[in-house]
């Protein structure tokens, strides 16, 4: 027997209405018996919603963390971890478990033999080292070459500002130039310099 708590958890798991009735119609019937089918459906596009790297990408800066995502949009969720995307379309999201020192920074890096190997393929602990200002002692200790100087600038606001009129998508600013994008949020200019930005949410 289902609740509408039920139906409404279940319900957040698709992205259509065709596609929660084929894979769940128990929950489905469920909620229309209950009357609650239209705010379980709320959430759902008309149609089939592709879920391509670049729209998991898009999707995910609008959560702060894995939870809230998988809650939030669990067809999206689903379908990055499903095609080896969850590691970058995370990489900006907080994560309660685990703590990144610069023990478990300089350990992680270890095992990569360039900057960029290591940004593509652990992304987060790259994150934590440039947010931290790791990455000089990484090149110290991992005997790397030094990373670009860029790498290292001091954000302020008016730099800021100037960087982000480059980009039109928040995902775009993040990937290029993800120093600047994590110093807007740090100094809560974030809005403001993304203003001109297109919103996925809104497509």
């Amino acid at each position: 027997m289902f609740s509408p708590e039920d139906c409404n958890l279940i319900a957040k798991q698709y992205d259509t209405k065709g596609q929660w009735m084929a894979e769940h119609r128990a929950s489905y019937n469920a909620a229309k018996r209950l009357g609650v089918y239209d705010s379980c459906t709320a959430h759902m596009r008309q149609g089939c919603q592709k879920w391509t790297e670049e729209a998991c990408m898009k999707d995910s800066l609008n959560y702060k963390t894995k939870t809230a995502w998988k809650e939030g949009n669990h067809p999206a969720y689903r379908s990055a971890r499903k095609n080896g995307w969850f590691e970058a379309c995370t990489a900006h999201m907080e994560n309660p478990k685990l703590k990144f020192t610069l023990d478990v920074v300089l350990s992680r890096a270890s095992k990569y033999k360039s900057w960029s190997e290591w940004k593509r393929e652990d992304k987060s602990s790259y994150i934590a080292a440039q947010k931290n200002g790791w990455l000089n002692k990484v090149a110290e200790i991992c005997e790397r070459p030094p990373v670009n100087p860029n790498h290292f600038v001091k954000w302020t606001k008016q730099m800021i500002m100037h960087e982000a009129t480059r980009f039109k998508s928040k995902t775009k600013w993040a990937r290029e130039s993800c120093s600047s994008y994590y110093a807007a949020k740090a100094l809560g200019v974030f809005e403001e310099a993304s203003r001109h930005m297109s919103d996925p949410r809104k497509k």
